[in-house]
């Protein structure tokens, strides 16, 4: 004869594993959502950053005073960036291959830490950074912030070789 007791205690066991179980694997769901939530968190403030320097860069060199001023500094500071901005479109050229080289660059580092999806890095490569790419003023204006460490190395490294005909690698498979 079974002892009813033994029964009750393999059963109250057994409901007990299975809620550890169960626990664990809500731990780490939670910890998984909160992860994802802090990395939107992040997102969403850099591009508030992001746009908060853009538009206080658009406004100071709508000044002519702060204009002249910036002007001044990056002629006597920035020497590789001196004759794109006294050059034919200067500053406002520069402005413009400026902020798409700031949206590549937080694409990069976007798709390095795991965030950009693949179809979004297929759009950004073969679309927006591949197109800037193949304009002279650009490769000149980003190879000269380059030159002047107004681009992160590693972006820097990691765009260089379009301009010579190769493909863009895939920053979040080599962090892998």
């Amino acid at each position: 004869m079974v002892d009813f007791g033994a029964v009750m205690g393999a059963l109250g066991l057994t409901a007990g594993i299975i809620s550890l179980v169960y626990t664990r694997i809500q731990v780490r769901a939670e910890r998984t959502q909160a992860e994802e939530a802090t990395r939107a968190s992040i997102l969403q403030s850099n591009t508030e950053m992001h746009d908060r320097s853009r538009e206080i860069r658009r406004r100071a060199l709508a000044n002519p005073e702060v204009r002249e001023e910036f002007l001044s500094f990056a002629i006597s500071r920035l020497p590789s960036l001196s004759n794109l901005l006294k050059a034919e479109g200067g500053i406002e050229r520069f402005l413009v291959y400026r902020d798409a080289m700031d949206a590549a660059q937080d694409a990069f580092f976007l798709r390095r830490r795991g965030v950009m999806t693949d179809e979004h890095w297929y759009v950004w490569t073969k679309v927006h950074m591949a197109i800037w790419s193949k304009y002279p003023g650009f490769q000149k204006t980003f190879r000269a912030a380059a030159e002047d460490g107004l681009v992160h190395p590693d972006f820097a490294s990691f765009y260089e070789p379009i301009f010579h005909g190769k493909d863009f690698t895939d920053p979040f498979s080599e962090n892998a």
